[in-house]
């Protein structure tokens, strides 16, 4: 059983709003070293997704889980 932590989005003000939040949590993403999926905004359903460009799901709560164990784990060279 793994360790998780929970990222969740901002309910945003519109889509301009909404696609900056998501540049923002990718960016983010990119920093922790993530494995790769990126959260997106879907302008037909109102909501972000979260997935790879293999395939994408809407987040109807705007959040995901992520792996804490190997996104803490030890950093290199320390």
């Amino acid at each position: 059983m793994s360790n998780n932590i929970w990222i969740e989005l901002e309910k945003p003000k519109d889509e301009a709003h909404a696609v900056e939040i998501c540049e923002q949590a990718n960016r983010m993403l990119q920093r922790l070293g993530t494995n790769g999926g990126e959260f997106g905004w879907d302008k037909t359903s109102h909501q972000y997704t979260y997935g790879t460009r293999m395939g994408y799901r809407g987040l109807t709560d705007r959040g995901e889980w992520f792996n804490l164990d190997y996104l803490g784990r030890p950093l290199e060279g320390k």
